[in-house]
């Protein structure tokens, strides 16, 4: 097994977690107990990183942590031992962080890349009039969403070229580097993953870490200055539903329609509840929710006051609150998580 994902797993350890909880992380699974665990662990960099992680392999890898005495036992979770600590300190590369506050995947965050890279060579190639060319992506709902973005009233080519300028620039150089040479346009084919792996002497798996982590960083770094990128963004952000779960997107449309919780769930013939969940999944995800508009006003008044006693855990909130909506106490404790 490469020993390099291995550390990479034996890290997650260093907080009370089991097999479990790894694998739903790191495949992006959007449960609201899912993303609550993402949320407190600040396992974001974490979230949908390896979609294709066999189950049986990390409870494989958590056998041999156990024997080789890396992790304990504690409270029917395992954590990091003193030796572990060591092996991290030893053999364990910071690279492969990734900068993620978001719920954000790797199948996204290469979506992105993708279309960043093909409509930058489109301009390219408009700039230069060369009208032979062939597209960067064989993708016809990416070919074909990049000639609806072109046409975009707000697009101009030559503010395009001038951003993707900037923001590479603003970017560490080796991570600069390795976005930039992947680019192409004018004649120019940019590198292979494989090519650069090689030209940056890194391994497979460090290399799809740290290109992870430089695309994240260009998402991190896109604002109001860069009103091209910005709308390059947006696409993409609702052509992954604003990285909802489908049935969560449909309630998040219903409610931007003005259309009650409740009212959701007789018109789509779901439990209450469901819809509640749908509701605390939007929280986790998306960046401007509004919690205060989801909890009445006495509710919130009263959580509050519960909140500065000190012990806010559900058992002791409910004790003094009660009916108590779940909903409501775990947007309120996001809220402050957030603060």
């Amino acid at each position: 097994m490469d020993q390099e994902f291995m550390m990479y797993i034996l890290a997650m350890y260093n907080q009370p977690t089991n097999t479990g909880q790894i694998y739903n992380v790191l495949i992006g699974r959007t449960t609201p107990t899912m993303l609550y665990l993402v949320e407190k662990k600040q396992w974001h960099g974490h979230f949908g990183l390896f979609n294709d992680v066999n189950r049986k392999q990390l409870d494989q890898l958590q056998e041999l942590f156990l024997a080789k005495e890396t992790i304990r036992s504690v409270d029917k979770k395992f954590e990091l031992t003193a030796f572990g600590q060591q092996q991290l300190e030893r053999l364990f590369n910071p690279a492969w962080l990734i900068p993620s506050m978001g719920f954000f995947t790797a199948h996204y965050r290469q979506y992105v890349w993708d279309f960043f890279q093909l409509i930058t060579q489109i301009v390219s190639e408009k700039i230069f009039s060369n009208r032979q060319f062939s597209p960067m992506t064989t993708s016809p709902t990416l070919q074909s969403e990049a000639k609806l973005l072109l046409k975009h009233a707000e697009f101009d080519s030559e503010q395009w070229v001038s951003e993707v300028v900037r923001m590479v620039e603003t970017l560490p150089d080796q991570l600069g580097e390795l976005l930039s040479n992947e680019l192409a346009g004018n004649g120019v084919i940019g590198s292979t993953d494989k090519q650069l792996q090689a030209h940056f002497d890194l391994s497979a798996f460090t290399f799809f870490l740290k290109k992870q982590g430089a695309i994240q960083l260009l998402l991190n770094r896109i604002d109001d200055d860069f009103p091209q990128l910005s709308l390059l963004l947006a696409t993409c952000e609702a052509r992954s539903m604003y990285h909802l779960s489908p049935s969560t997107f449909e309630t998040a449309q219903y409610l931007s329609n003005g259309i009650s919780p409740s009212a959701i769930a007789r018109e789509r013939r779901l439990k209450l509840n469901t819809i509640h969940e749908h509701i605390i999944e939007m929280a986790f995800v998306l960046p401007d929710f509004s919690y205060r508009s989801f909890i009445p006003d006495s509710v919130y008044d009263r959580l509050d006051e519960i909140y500065r006693t000190g012990d806010f855990s559900y058992s002791k909130v409910k004790e003094q609150l009660d009916p108590l909506v779940f909903m409501h106490y775990r947007l309120f404790e996001l809220e402050r998580m957030r603060e």
